[in-house]
């Protein structure tokens, strides 16, 4: 991103189109005692039933087991893992993928880390290092085992192959591509979704050329942070808006072929558990999304005080099948 426990909330569920509104309820799937722990991203390993979540202040990565309990799975700068954002799992090939950046002095590192989803071992590691602007922020896994991985700051995209030999640069530097942050795959991985600051780009993959999609007037005016394939739509979480109450996620219908948003649904806006959510991790039909997290004490550089930190809190959210 650049970008009081309560069991059940409320969903706002806002058809666009037809201007009604409903109500389904939502729980909080767990929350964690490490307050500074600033997460950005949320992973979930569906053979283990863990999750993941990074951490920005400090510099890790965390596991969160099926009973709630959470430990260090990637303790503090092992391996090289700096202010760690957007990561994935791969669960075929057992691999976690973690992005993770920070600025020293004038320089700027920008790493990708591949790590053994079971046993934490870093199994390839690669780290961009300049003056100019650049973050890796998020990523999107293809069932071939390559992956995507947007640059926020330099606004390009780069891909890393299966057998993670290379780490290249797919998509040069492009004002379509501004801000480029979530990113997500078609399910047969032709195309690719990337929210940038205004617009939701299309990538065709093989010919490696970008436009955005059909009916933008459909997408909120900007701020896309994670952004999600299921079941031939897009879901959103959405916080680039000038107040927390206008922070939701979204749900997006697209045409058959995938080209054109054909209508929007908001899964929840304004909920007053929300400090700032930056991504989420489906399992199924299932959304997890990382609610709570600080996000906003850390970029204001003031995690010291404490009576400004919450539990960062993942709330989950039951989607409808179809």
């Amino acid at each position: 991103m650049r970008k009081v426990f309560v069991v059940f909330s409320l969903i706002l569920i806002c058809s666009i189109a037809a201007g009604q509104e409903k109500f389904i309820p939502a729980s909080v799937a767990f929350t964690l005692e490490e307050k500074d722990l600033a997460p950005e991203g949320i992973a979930h390993d569906a053979r283990t039933g863990r999750f993941f979540l990074s951490s920005m202040f400090k510099e890790k990565v965390v596991a969160v087991d099926a009973s709630g309990k959470a430990s260090d799975f990637i303790p503090s700068g092992k391996d090289g893992v700096m202010e760690s954002l957007g990561l994935k799992i791969d669960e075929k090939r057992r691999r976690l993928w973690v992005m993770s950046n920070k600025t020293v002095a004038d320089t700027r590192f920008a790493a990708v880390h591949v790590f053994d989803a079971d046993s934490g071992n870093l199994l390839k590691k690669f780290v961009l290092e300049q003056k100019e602007p650049q973050l890796l922020n998020d990523l999107a896994l293809l069932e071939d085992g390559s992956a995507y991985i947007t640059d926020t700051d330099a606004f390009r995209i780069y891909f890393v192959p299966a057998d993670l030999s290379r780490l290249e640069l797919f998509l040069p530097s492009d004002e379509l591509l501004n801000s480029a942050n979530g990113i997500a795959a078609s399910p047969d991985g032709s195309v690719l979704y990337v929210a940038a600051a205004k617009h939701i780009v299309l990538v065709d993959v093989r010919l490696k050329t970008m436009r955005p999609i059909d009916n933008p007037s459909a997408l909120p005016d900007s701020g896309i942070d994670g952004l999600y394939s299921h079941r031939g739509g897009l879901v959103a979480v959405v916080n680039g808006v000038k107040t927390l109450k206008e922070v939701h996620l979204a749900r997006f219908i697209l045409s058959p072929d995938g080209q054109e948003i054909r209508g929007r649904t908001v899964i929840d806006r304004g909920n007053p558990l929300f400090s700032v959510p930056t991504t989420a991790v489906l399992a199924g039909d299932d959304l997890y999304c990382l609610a709570v997290n600080s996000i906003d004490v850390y970029l204001r550089n003031q995690m010291s005080d404490r009576e400004k930190l919450k539990n960062p809190t993942v709330l989950k959210y039951r989607l409808a099948g179809e």
